[in-house]
């Protein structure tokens, strides 16, 4: 089984996290960061040209991570899309109840900010032509309404279970964040 899962939010610190966690030597991290098992991407899901590795099972799944022997205690990846599916919460009780959550957060205006950026010339889904353009639909300004995206979540795992670390601890103290 897999032992851990970072669900999000993008452009939060999830790609230095997952640095991290791939550069400790106990840990088999997904080398693709990104499964896209449990859910696929926002872009993705909007364009509906969805991958759907989920319905590949979960012996592919488990064939996304290293082998876990030897010096590897515990497996796991990080897919800022999971925030955004209820179905993935759905998905990842079913598989394991007790796995654990890593969630990344900054504040909403930044990482909406950052993400429009970063996929504003995405290839598989065009965004608006503005970040002011973007905030006037509905679905994509949502993206930054943490609550009611981490809602399915906190309904369906323990609070023990998911670590939030926030984006300005990473910032102040990235030593402090690692341990």
């Amino acid at each position: 089984h897999i032992d851990f899962i970072g669900i999000g939010a993008p452009k939060c610190g999830t790609t230095w996290l997952s640095a991290q966690l791939e550069a400790h030597p106990q840990i088999g991290f997904a080398p693709d960061k990104e499964v896209y098992y449990f859910a696929d991407t926002i872009l993705r899901r909007i364009a509906r040209k969805e991958l759907r590795c989920f319905e590949r099972g979960e012996t592919w799944y488990h064939g996304q991570f290293p082998a876990a022997n030897g010096a590897i205690v515990s497996r796991g990846e990080f897919c800022p899309s999971y925030l955004y599916s209820e179905e993935a919460a759905k998905r990842i009780v079913a598989y394991r109840p007790d796995i654990k959550l890593l969630l990344c957060l900054r504040l909403p205006a930044e990482m909406m900010y950052s993400w429009y950026w970063y996929n504003r010339n995405a290839v598989v889904a065009s965004l608006p032509k503005t970040f002011e353009e973007m905030m006037q639909d509905p679905f994509l300004r949502d993206l930054g309404c943490y609550a009611r995206h981490l809602r399915p979540y906190l309904e369906r795992f323990p609070a023990d279970n998911i670590l939030v670390v926030l984006f300005d601890a990473i910032r102040r103290d990235p030593h402090q964040v690692r341990r």
